[in-house]
């Protein structure tokens, strides 16, 4: 082929890669979902899909960092982009320099010398982001849907019910016990899905209907079991429970936290919120439009996935107590 012509596969072609032996449908192990052998699936003429299993976990997730990890080491020819997501690693390859067999058989080498799950120690930062919860400026958010879309009831309120929380401060102390695994970025700039890692402290939220048309950016929202710090001012659906002062997003890439890329955040980081003042949000938000405010990252931490579980081991009957408390538990979240 010449540069710039597009492949075209046949009917029968098409067929065959989409039925291929790597995708056929498997489910997942004990406990944790995991594949014995990934799933490689075909997502359009120059994009693959690899997936570890069908449970969305902590566990699986790390399994694809691994991966994706090991794909920049080995510089395959042909590879432009990789993208990791919570169960899988998307990867944009250009088919005029390695075919769809030839990535999927160095993949599936890439895939053998992936350690099992218990063994893996990743790097992992860990980025403390300060939160004013119950922040006027998410209210006025909330308030604004409620005048113009439908009644809305105190998005910290819903959280705290839907949760079975006793109040305002129970609910700042299960948002920042915990430290939150980043286990995806998407949906736009900046947008990292982080889940607790302490399942103690998880909690949920339904999700707006119909989404809001605007959120303040820096806006922290509770959304399935997840959280996020919304990049920009944007639409949403997560319940809004307080907003942060500093950047996420830095398209100018002003400081120094972000040289190496224009978000702050990066799959595997954990996130450890804590609690400041209105007066102290003022403060900081200062010292970020002045370009002075010095993000707290500790750059050098590893994750270790057996201690993770060994943990998990140990608190799982108090999880068992705690899951008891929520409404949620044992019924179907969307």
């Amino acid at each position: 082929m010449y540069p710039g012509e597009v492949e075209m596969l046949s009917q029968s072609e098409l067929i065959k890669r989409f039925r291929s032996p790597y995708a056929t449908y498997r489910k997942g192990k004990p406990p944790f979902g995991e594949y014995e052998e990934a799933r490689y699936l075909l997502s359009g003429d120059r994009y693959l899909l690899v997936e570890f299993g069908d449970r969305l976990n902590i566990i699986i997730n790390c399994k694809a960092i691994a991966f994706e990890q090991e794909i920049r080491k080995s510089n395959i020819p042909g590879i432009l982009e990789t993208c990791v997501g919570q169960l899988s690693v998307l990867i944009f390859y250009d088919n005029f320099l390695i075919s769809f067999e030839e990535l999927v058989a160095k993949l599936k080498e890439i895939e053998k010398r992936i350690p099992p799950v218990e063994k893996m120690v990743l790097p992992s930062r860990v980025i403390e982001i300060p939160v004013l919860f119950h922040d006027r400026w998410t209210r006025e958010c909330v308030e604004d849907y409620s005048r113009k879309i439908k009644p809305m009831e105190d998005n910290c309120e819903i959280v705290i019910k839907y949760n079975g929380l006793r109040d305002l401060k129970e609910l700042i102390e299960y948002t920042t016990t915990p430290q939150h695994w980043v286990a995806n970025m998407g949906w736009m700039p900046g947008n990292a899905n982080a889940f607790p890692l302490d399942p103690r402290y998880e909690i949920r939220a339904p999700k707006y209907n119909p989404s809001r048309t605007w959120t303040p950016p820096g806006a922290l929202g509770v959304g399935t079991a997840d959280k996020v710090v919304y990049p920009l001012r944007s639409a949403g659906g997560y319940q809004l429970i307080g907003r942060t002062p500093v950047k996420v997003y830095d398209p100018k890439q002003e400081n120094p936290a972000f040289k190496n890329s224009p978000v702050l955040f990066r799959v595997g980081d954990r996130i450890k919120f804590y609690p400041i003042t209105e007066e102290e949000y003022f403060e900081v938000e200062k010292e970020v439009e002045a370009g002075t405010y010095r993000y707290r990252i500790t750059s050098y931490d590893l994750f270790s996935v057996q201690k993770y579980l060994e943990f998990l081991e140990d608190i799982k009957e108090e999880v068992e107590k705690e899951m008891k408390k929520r409404p949620w538990a044992g019924k179907n979240h969307v």
